[in-house]
């Protein structure tokens, strides 16, 4: 009897994880959809006036549509590349391939991609001087996590704002922070950031939207890397955001 009644305690908690596992597979589903719903739109959108009003539109007129058009397809390849990347993580298939990588060097790589976002709101992006010069991790990951939390710091940033990028280094461990003196959160937002079936996102400081997944990603490729990832933040006050990776040798 006691082992009947284990069985079915097993089976039981099983069935349940399978349920979570489903319920938050379908909220991934309209999330991604919501998110790519949208630069589909820009994209036809912006195209249809193009081929509408080609003949009538001047030289400059066609070269700004066509710069929105080039935007747009990049920031939707790269959702889509964050996908796939997302999807090896929970399959199993994603290796990590540690090697000894520049910080400074790989920030001002991220600076440059988030730099017309950036600009818009005049936001200042700094590095810290650090000794920390030399990481050794999988490159790909510390890039996706770093361009996923500059550009989250950059979309809740007020104008004239700053976003610094940071690491430090010990026998042990690596810890990357990426400080922001944006809107902020209170505790209920800052709990929510994680989990997955609070389908929890806000808009922008310029009404930018977004569904919170670029955080999921940071998540469950920090875990992959066997490392952590958290926050600390104060309503009005900024946020900053940790990375803590294992010192791993190449």
């Amino acid at each position: 009897m006691i082992g009947t009644h284990t069985d079915l305690t097993e089976r039981m908690e099983m069935e349940s994880d399978l349920r979570r596992l489903n319920a938050d597979k379908d909220i991934f589903i309209r999330m991604l959809g919501h998110d790519l719903r949208n630069p589909f739109n820009t994209l036809i959108g912006f195209s249809d006036l193009l081929l509408e009003h080609l003949p009538h539109y001047t030289l400059e007129e066609i070269e700004e549509q066509v710069q929105l058009i080039n935007q747009t397809s990049k920031r939707t390849f790269d959702l889509l590349d964050q996908i796939l990347i997302w999807a090896k993580s929970q399959s199993g298939q994603l290796t990590l391939t540690i090697e000894t990588f520049d910080f400074k060097a790989i920030c001002h790589e991220i600076i440059q991609s988030t730099e017309p976002q950036a600009s818009r709101k005049n936001i200042r992006i700094n590095v810290l001087d650090t000794a920390a010069d030399n990481l050794s991790a999988d490159i790909n990951i510390v890039k996706t996590v770093l361009r996923n939390l500059v550009s989250n710091a950059v979309k809740y940033s007020l104008s004239n704002g700053s976003i610094t990028l940071s690491a430090e280094v010990d026998q042990e461990r690596c810890l990357i922070k990426v400080t922001d003196t944006g809107i902020g959160m209170n505790e209920e937002s800052l709990a929510r950031l994680w989990t997955v079936n609070s389908s929890y996102s806000t808009k922008g400081t310029n009404n930018e939207a977004g569904t919170g997944f670029g955080l999921q990603l940071c998540k469950a490729l920090i875990d992959k890397h066997g490392g952590c990832i958290w926050a600390e933040s104060e309503v009005g006050h900024g946020s900053t955001f940790f990375v803590s990776l294992p010192n791993q040798q190449p």
